[in-house]
């Protein structure tokens, strides 16, 4: 399975770690298990809760690109006859008990105001997706925009929420040849510039101009900002200190609410250097809360504090799974026989997304 992950906000490559899209995908795009996530500046609270969510329970199937196109057309089209159980439905555990604080606005004809709150709100409920079936999850978003708005607003804001998933969808049909070059060292600014401009022309066929410039402006300008400094530090012209000095007059040009994005991120990448190296010096789980907390805060930190947990007991699984693997493949059992020893040995010890993650694994571990 060719597993790979797209992180970035242009959904190319990792150039801000602030929102990011993750998919699963084969190379069989069209029926192989998907899972998008896509955090938004208000995600810290809802990813904080995520966190602390046992990633083996399985709450619903794999989503495929064909199954979720068909889901995001049925939705829509039967969207005036389903809004009367919207309530009935449930929010995925993630979600529970976590509120987006969003409040959408109208002018004074009754049309929706475009911003990036619009956006936000879709990827909250989204960012589930994977772990509650794609049906619910929409109907979910439907039911928030029908308690905050009423007509037209409200067809305004479903027909945003079709494209936005059809979006998405269509980034993840793209996407594997995009990462298939993305990984490699050689790969240059030049083409990470050509790929951002390929997901620029795909987000135009989706979105209206008004649109595209409030969700995507921010993100595209720290996009090229990270590109620049990208050119800035592969330049074998510039010593070190012409590319420091360099550094810091792009970052100057940076609007004030991208400069305070990127000191974000850097804040949250500073910190994750600073609790592995002290995990390498053997610092307790207390020692870990007590700079986390400082940083974050205490409700962050408890969140990180059972991630920790929860990734400590996923490898000893890993592990031991390994080791039996490892014993049946060192085994007298024939080929086909070890194949079968295998797989059973994967559906006992694991469920659900999990098999994906192992068999993904399989030959790297």
């Amino acid at each position: 399975m060719n597993k790979f992950t797209l992180f970035g906000l242009t959904g190319i490559i990792m150039v801000s770690g602030a929102v990011f899209a993750y998919w699963n995908l084969s190379s069989d795009t069209r029926n192989t298990p998907i899972q998008l996530l896509s955090a938004s500046p208000l995600e810290s609270k809802r990813l904080a809760k995520q966190t602390v969510v046992s990633a083996s329970t399985e709450t619903a199937a794999p989503l495929t690109i064909d199954t979720a196109k068909r889901v995001n057309a049925r939705i829509h089209e039967h969207s005036k006859q389903t809004q009367e159980h919207l309530s009935t439905r449930g929010l995925p555990e993630s979600l529970q008990g976590v509120r987006h604080e969003i409040r959408l606005q109208t002018d004074p004809q009754g049309n929706l105001i475009i911003n990036r709150d619009v956006k936000d709100l879709i990827e909250f409920y989204l960012s589930a997706v994977g772990e509650a079936p794609l049906a619910s999850i929409l109907l979910q978003i439907q039911h928030d925009f029908a308690q905050q708005l009423q007509f037209p607003a409200r067809d305004q804001a479903n027909q945003i929420l079709r494209n936005f998933v059809d979006y998405k969808i269509a980034l993840a049909e793209q996407a594997p040849s995009a990462m298939n070059h993305a990984t490699t060292p050689e790969y240059s600014s030049g083409m990470l510039r050509q790929q951002k401009s390929q997901v620029q022309q795909l987000r135009e066929q989706f979105f209206t101009p008004d649109q595209y410039d409030s969700f995507f402006a921010e993100e595209d300008t720290y996009d090229n900002y990270m590109l620049d400094q990208l050119d800035i530090s592969r330049n074998e012209h510039l010593s070190q200190e012409e590319k420091r000095i360099q550094s810091a007059a792009l970052a100057a040009t940076l609007p004030p609410e991208v400069k305070q994005l990127r000191e974000s991120v850097s804040r949250f990448g500073e910190l994750h250097q600073e609790t592995e190296q002290l995990k390498s010096q053997g610092a307790s789980a207390g020692q870990l809360f007590e700079v986390r907390a400082e940083k974050l805060g205490s409700e962050a930190a408890t969140a990180l504090a059972e991630l920790d947990q929860q990734r400590a007991n996923w490898k000893q699984r890993l592990n031991q799974y390994v080791e039996q693997r490892n014993l049946i493949r060192a085994s007298d059992m024939s080929s086909a026989d070890q194949v079968t020893a295998i797989k059973s040995l994967i559906e006992d010890s694991f469920k659900g997304t999990e098999r994906i993650r192992v068999r993904a694994l399989d030959a790297d571990i």
